[in-house]
């Protein structure tokens, strides 16, 4: 789900969660923000382990503290040794509800789910109901229409789906971009840059007409541009509103590609992008690629305290707005 939207029943929520998260969730306490009757932030940890019960309820405040939320919904998806009357459950309810409004708390158990919030055993029996059926559902419709991918089955479907994958251009791949960038910086810093977005503008032009780029060589320099801080800086606020998608998909095609040397840069990119639609796990698991490659990568390690402070999407699009026109002027001179 990229748009917020009024989620009006237990229903709503559980096909909303795997839209938001971009993958249905498994032994996960999710927490969505409502502000405004709208989602605002949504947020997945781990379920805790036995020993950190009483901790969670002042985690999860902690976190929603700099949001201002007016309530919440809590889901617990539980692993195989909780049930729906678990005391833990009805605890961390009490503790959260005593700070913050929670609106409704579902708890999923297997292919089952109640509503702690509700008292009506006609409406939500002790048993539980059967989940929704995302596929068929009117929300689903919505996405897809929106352009919206439907969520994968798994967190690990998630992560393979920005994992690299082998292509024919692979044999001297990464050579070619070393080759190409020491050929960049031998024109000087200005032209470099300059040169750079120039290829990058021209990939955006063939992917965005095509979906694909057959040029390998313009891929090469493009790889090779990245290096260039200042074209990578280019390339996060290139897109504008109406592009979003179209470069989420290009940035995400060359994530897959990408030689180890060109991950850290490509997939912080790619992160900046999936969290302003509002994959907020996707954009962390596309950190996790950046960080594996280069630990000390620093727009990834400062992504990474971003998205975990929970900074809203739109701050992104304000960034871009405001330093876009600026980096532009700087790297090919006034329009």
């Amino acid at each position: 789900m990229k748009n917020p939207r009024l989620i009006t029943s237990p229903s709503d929520l559980l096909i909303a969660i795997p839209f938001l998260l971009g993958f249905t969730p498994a032994n996960s306490l999710i927490v969505v923000s409502i502000k405004g009757q709208t989602v605002d932030l949504t947020m997945r940890s781990d379920f805790p382990p036995k020993d950190k019960y009483s901790e969670v309820a002042d985690e999860l405040l902690a976190q929603l503290g700099s949001h201002k939320a007016e309530e919440i919904l809590l889901v617990a998806y539980l692993p195989a040794e909780l049930d729906f009357n678990s005391h833990f459950l009805k605890q961390l309810f009490t503790d959260l509800n005593k700070s913050i409004p929670v609106r409704d708390f579902v708890v999923v158990s297997e292919e089952r789910w109640r509503s702690l919030s509700c008292v009506d055993d006609e409406c939500c029996p002790l048993e539980g109901r059967a989940l929704p059926e995302i596929a068929t559902s009117l929300l689903a419709a919505e996405e897809v229409a929106a352009g919206n991918l439907m969520p994968l089955q798994s967190e690990a479907e998630l992560i393979s789906s920005i994992a690299f994958m082998a292509s024919p251009w692979d044999a001297g791949f990464a050579d070619a971009i070393e080759k190409h960038w020491e050929h960049l910086q031998s024109l000087g810093q200005k032209d470099c840059s300059k040169a750079g977005v120039v290829s990058l503008l021209k990939l955006i032009s063939e992917f965005s007409t095509n979906g694909y780029v057959q040029d390998r060589q313009l891929v090469v320099e493009v790889f090779a541009s990245l290096f260039d801080i200042q074209v990578r800086d280019f390339a996060i606020g290139a897109h504008g509103k109406q592009l979003l998608i179209t470069h989420w998909n290009m940035w995400r095609w060359l994530l897959r590609m990408a030689p180890e040397k060109n991950v850290p840069s490509v997939a912080s990119i790619f992160a900046i992008l999936s969290y302003e639609r509002g994959d907020g796990a996707l954009a962390h698991r596309a950190l996790d690629r950046a960080l594996a490659n280069d630990s000390q990568y620093s727009l990834a390690l400062l992504l990474r305290r971003t998205f975990s402070a929970g900074w809203p999407p739109e701050a992104f699009c304000k960034m871009r707005e405001e330093l876009h026109p600026k980096i532009s002027e700087e790297i090919l001179g006034a329009a």
